[in-house]
């Protein structure tokens, strides 16, 4: 599945507004964060609810956790949830230097045995669902499943060529229009998404720090660190309409995860989660319900 640069998604809560101009106050700002070192690097993750498996939300590139404060309520009664700041992101500490998956996915497992998670269900959304796969390669038999938002399950730039051109615009000198671009792109024509949002997804990317942005996109697209083992437990693949999912891709899709299901989401974005979370959350649930995941309302 090849997506767009604008795949990788970013989102981070504007507080303070009311409903009709922003999120306002949410049961995440409200919970209490956990803190664990890993490699020296202090690591900023929540957790709500309780059992197993638990639903762990992986944010993509340059965002933070509250991009899933949509998802909280409709999950954390249904199963346990958890959320994390990858190194680099949100309230995570931020290295100048040593971004690659396998440390990503290392810094999620040191956050979930943190947090006492020892069999999880990993939503990545973009940037995140390589460093889902790169946890599930790493620690198999911590994975129940797995559930692509907007995220490439292969290598979006495979030729040197294709790593370069993707590369050149991450330098010093323009990697804030890169930043820009993607803001640019983030939203479908025709996006219902309120002003508010666009807005503070521009000024959440150009806040991004040169070495987080450079890191984790060299991270993204270094050939060494993809993987293609077939996927064997369950798995959810989210397609917005921004996303370019070609009937090859479908076929390679079913190479890869003979069992996968796929579910496009018309007029949504990478933003998708927040554009239309009814439309994530409703098919989420019933996907975790149908493989037994889910416990009864008391």
């Amino acid at each position: 599945m090849r997506l767009p640069a604008a795949a990788i998604c970013l989102f981070l809560t504007f507080p303070g507004l009311s409903k009709a101009e922003g999120p306002g106050p949410s049961v995440l700002d409200a919970t209490m964060s956990r803190w664990v070192t890993y490699q020296n690097q202090r690591l900023h993750s929540k957790s709500f609810g309780y059992g197993e498996p638990a639903l762990v939300f992986v944010h993509g590139f340059a965002t933070d956790m509250t991009f899933f404060r949509e998802q909280v309520p409709a999950f954390q009664k249904r199963i346990r949830t958890v959320l994390v700041d990858l190194p680099g992101h949100g309230r995570s500490d931020k290295p100048f230097r040593g971004y690659s998956l396998e440390i990503f996915a290392r810094s999620l497992d040191a956050m979930l045995t943190d947090a006492g998670v020892g069999k999880a269900i990993l939503v990545g959304q973009g940037m995140g669902m390589p460093v889902a796969r790169t946890y599930a390669r790493l620690f198999p038999a911590k994975v129940a499943a797995l559930v692509a938002l907007d995220g490439p399950l292969w290598p979006f730039a495979v030729t040197p060529a294709e790593r370069a051109a993707a590369l050149a615009p991450w330098n010093a000198p323009t990697y804030k229009q890169a930043l820009g671009r993607l803001a640019d792109d983030a939203f479908p024509k025709g996006s219902t998404a309120p002003s508010w949002v666009r807005a503070q997804v521009r000024e959440t990317l150009l806040a991004t720090p040169l070495t987080v942005a450079t890191g984790a996109m060299e991270a993204q697209l270094d050939p060494a660190a993809w993987k293609e083992e077939k996927v064997t437990v369950p798995l959810l693949v989210f397609v917005p309409a921004t996303a370019r999912f070609t009937k090859a891709d479908e076929a390679r899709l079913k190479t890869l995860a003979p069992g996968a299901e796929v579910l496009r989401v018309a007029g949504a974005g990478p933003f998708l989660m927040l554009e239309k979370p009814d439309a994530v959350n409703a098919p989420l649930l019933d996907f975790l319900s149908r493989h037994g995941f889910l416990r009864a309302v008391r």
